[in-house]
Protein backbone atom coordinates (compact mmCIF):
# COMPACT_ATOMS: atom_id res chain seq x y z
CA UNK A 1 0.00 0.00 0.00
CA UNK A 2 2.94 2.19 1.06
CA UNK A 3 4.26 1.84 -2.27
CA UNK A 4 0.96 2.71 -4.28
CA UNK A 5 0.96 5.72 -2.47
CA UNK A 6 4.58 6.57 -2.89
CA UNK A 7 4.03 6.17 -6.62
CA UNK A 8 0.66 8.21 -6.92
CA UNK A 9 2.35 11.01 -4.91
CA UNK A 10 5.01 11.33 -7.68
CA UNK A 11 2.63 10.52 -10.66
CA UNK A 12 -0.74 12.11 -9.49
CA UNK A 13 0.28 14.39 -6.89
CA UNK A 14 -2.99 16.13 -4.29
CA UNK A 15 -3.65 17.53 -0.91
CA UNK A 16 -5.54 14.25 0.40
CA UNK A 17 -1.76 12.33 -0.47
CA UNK A 18 -0.62 14.92 2.01
CA UNK A 19 -3.21 14.23 4.22
CA UNK A 20 -3.72 10.55 4.65
CA UNK A 21 0.15 9.43 5.58
CA UNK A 22 -0.60 11.87 7.94
CA UNK A 23 -2.96 9.99 9.48
CA UNK A 24 -1.43 6.77 9.02
CA UNK A 25 1.84 7.96 10.97
CA UNK A 26 -0.46 8.94 13.64
CA UNK A 27 -1.94 5.73 14.16
CA UNK A 28 1.38 4.06 14.28
CA UNK A 29 2.72 6.38 16.83
CA UNK A 30 -0.44 5.45 19.07
CA UNK A 31 0.16 1.26 18.27
CA UNK A 32 3.77 1.81 18.94
CA UNK A 33 3.00 3.69 22.13
CA UNK A 34 0.83 0.58 23.65
CA UNK A 35 2.92 -1.94 22.17
CA UNK A 36 6.69 -3.38 22.39
CA UNK A 37 8.22 -2.65 18.99
CA UNK A 38 11.75 -2.87 19.71
CA UNK A 39 12.78 -5.09 17.38
CA UNK A 40 11.70 -2.19 14.33
CA UNK A 41 8.61 -3.78 13.11
CA UNK A 42 6.25 -0.77 14.42
CA UNK A 43 9.06 2.02 13.98
CA UNK A 44 9.83 0.78 10.91
CA UNK A 45 6.73 1.36 9.32
CA UNK A 46 6.02 4.74 10.99
CA UNK A 47 9.62 5.68 9.58
CA UNK A 48 7.94 4.54 6.39
CA UNK A 49 4.82 6.20 6.16
CA UNK A 50 6.92 9.89 7.32
CA UNK A 51 9.05 9.24 4.02
CA UNK A 52 5.70 8.46 1.82
CA UNK A 53 4.84 11.77 3.41
CA UNK A 54 7.30 13.82 2.29
CA UNK A 55 7.73 12.53 -0.62
CA UNK A 56 3.99 13.66 -1.08
CA UNK A 57 4.86 17.39 0.00
CA UNK A 58 7.32 17.32 -2.64
CA UNK A 59 5.33 18.80 -4.98
CA UNK A 60 4.20 21.79 -2.97
CA UNK A 61 0.44 20.66 -2.88
CA UNK A 62 0.61 20.92 0.94
CA UNK A 63 -0.64 24.33 2.29
CA UNK A 64 2.90 25.67 3.83
CA UNK A 65 1.30 27.45 6.59
CA UNK A 66 -0.39 24.02 7.96
CA UNK A 67 2.34 21.47 7.23
CA UNK A 68 4.62 23.54 9.49
CA UNK A 69 2.00 23.50 11.86
CA UNK A 70 1.68 19.34 11.82
CA UNK A 71 5.37 18.98 11.58
CA UNK A 72 5.99 21.12 14.76
CA UNK A 73 3.01 19.42 16.85
CA UNK A 74 3.65 15.97 15.72
CA UNK A 75 7.26 16.77 16.56
CA UNK A 76 7.09 18.53 20.31
CA UNK A 77 3.79 17.25 20.77
CA UNK A 78 1.95 14.29 19.66
CA UNK A 79 5.06 11.78 20.26
CA UNK A 80 8.86 12.09 21.05
CA UNK A 81 9.59 8.94 19.08
CA UNK A 82 10.33 10.52 15.59
CA UNK A 83 11.64 13.48 14.39
CA UNK A 84 10.47 15.24 11.28
CA UNK A 85 13.22 16.59 9.62
CA UNK A 86 12.01 20.39 8.60
CA UNK A 87 15.15 20.80 5.87
CA UNK A 88 13.78 17.79 4.28
CA UNK A 89 10.55 19.54 4.04
CA UNK A 90 12.35 22.61 2.80
CA UNK A 91 11.14 22.28 -0.60
CA UNK A 92 7.36 22.11 0.23
CA UNK A 93 7.28 24.75 2.97
CA UNK A 94 9.05 27.85 1.08
CA UNK A 95 9.47 30.67 2.78
CA UNK A 96 5.87 30.88 4.39
CA UNK A 97 6.06 27.99 5.51
CA UNK A 98 9.76 27.84 6.75
CA UNK A 99 8.53 30.91 9.00
CA UNK A 100 5.76 29.31 10.20
CA UNK A 101 7.98 26.63 11.35
CA UNK A 102 10.38 28.56 12.88
CA UNK A 103 7.58 30.85 15.06
CA UNK A 104 5.73 27.70 15.70
CA UNK A 105 9.05 26.08 17.30
CA UNK A 106 9.88 29.18 19.28
CA UNK A 107 6.69 29.26 20.87
CA UNK A 108 6.70 26.18 22.01
CA UNK A 109 10.54 26.64 23.15
CA UNK A 110 8.59 29.71 25.12
CA UNK A 111 5.91 28.10 26.45
CA UNK A 112 7.92 24.72 27.35
CA UNK A 113 10.18 27.28 29.60
CA UNK A 114 7.43 28.86 31.05
CA UNK A 115 5.68 25.71 32.13
CA UNK A 116 6.18 25.23 35.45
CA UNK A 117 4.97 21.41 35.24
CA UNK A 118 7.22 21.18 32.12
CA UNK A 119 4.05 19.31 30.92
CA UNK A 120 3.21 19.91 27.01
CA UNK A 121 -0.26 21.35 26.76
CA UNK A 122 -1.31 18.01 24.96
CA UNK A 123 -1.10 16.93 28.77
CA UNK A 124 1.17 13.80 27.69
CA UNK A 125 4.74 13.08 28.91
CA UNK A 126 7.54 13.95 27.09
CA UNK A 127 10.79 12.60 27.14
CA UNK A 128 13.47 14.03 29.32
CA UNK A 129 15.98 13.72 26.93
CA UNK A 130 14.22 15.46 23.95
CA UNK A 131 12.57 18.42 25.58
CA UNK A 132 10.90 21.14 23.64
CA UNK A 133 12.81 23.79 25.02
CA UNK A 134 16.07 21.75 23.82
CA UNK A 135 14.75 20.66 20.27
CA UNK A 136 12.81 23.55 18.87
CA UNK A 137 16.03 25.70 18.86
CA UNK A 138 18.06 22.73 17.23
CA UNK A 139 15.23 22.38 14.88
CA UNK A 140 15.27 26.04 13.82
CA UNK A 141 18.82 25.63 13.47
CA UNK A 142 18.27 23.02 10.88
CA UNK A 143 17.49 25.93 8.25
CA UNK A 144 21.17 27.56 8.87
CA UNK A 145 24.16 26.32 6.96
Amino acid sequence: MVDELRRRATSSPSSELVELPQRAIGDVVRVIEHADGFDGTIGDPARERLELHATACDSAVADPVRLAGWMVRFWFVDQDLFEVDPVRYQGALGQEGVGAYRQAAAARASTRARSPSGTPASGWPVSPSRTTATTAPFADLRFVG
